[in-house]
């Protein structure tokens, strides 16, 4: 499921060229990666490690956009920005 979401970002960031896009999508990609890395994890406990690894920058990589999305202004307020964001 999430390949399948990974293309559908990756569709989508060719259509509008969005900077968030892109990042939600190669980190959907590294996500999927980070999971084939479990599956093969049985054989080499190297793998078990390189996952986690691999999951820890697939989330960093979402939270960058959805840091660009919130925008904290310096009196506190949470701003939204009038970008066309998936």
């Amino acid at each position: 499921i999430i390949g399948f979401s990974a293309i559908y970002y990756l569709k989508a960031y060719v259509n509008n060229k969005n900077r968030n896009t892109l990042f939600i999508a190669l980190s959907l990609v590294i996500l999927t990666l980070a999971y084939s890395q479990f599956v093969i994890a049985i054989d080499n406990p190297i793998y078990y490690v390189t996952g986690h690894i691999f999951q820890l920058a697939s989330y960093v990589m979402m939270l960058i956009p959805l840091l660009s999305i919130l925008k904290v202004e310096g009196n506190g307020k949470k701003t939204r920005q009038a970008k066309n964001n998936i």
